[in-house]
């Protein structure tokens, strides 16, 4: 049962993942004039470049970000904390495998705040 559970998390988690990644962030981008959105940026960004971003974002483009995108970028962080979660837990010694599994769990509660800034 573990071991279906971790497969089904993890494709769900990759297709969120991909939706985003082909459908829902392009999109966005292209109703902001090009500008990539903020979870296209790895390496972050700065105050100005967000008000930017948001300033050239369309009011179809705006709307668009805080319905579709914000439920998918709330679903993923989730998601792929839990499959890291599975993961550790059956391939980690104990101790590590909840030191490692708090790590995942704060990475998504950063993203989610975030999130919820942008918004």
């Amino acid at each position: 049962m573990r071991r279906i559970l971790f497969w089904a998390v993890i494709l769900v988690t990759g297709a969120v993942y991909l939706t985003m990644l082909l459908w829902s962030l392009p999109a966005i981008a292209r109703m902001a004039d090009g500008i990539p959105p903020f979870d296209m940026r790895p390496t972050g960004y700065s105050v100005d470049e967000a008000r930017d971003f948001l300033s050239a974002l369309s009011t179809e483009g705006r709307a668009f970000y805080l319905d579709v995108q914000h439920w998918l970028d709330f679903a993923f962080p989730g998601l792929f904390a839990l499959s890291l979660i599975l993961g550790f837990l059956k391939l980690a010694p104990r101790v590590l495998a909840l030191i490692l599994s708090a790590v995942a769990v704060a990475a998504a509660w950063f993203d989610w705040s975030e999130n919820a800034a942008v918004a």
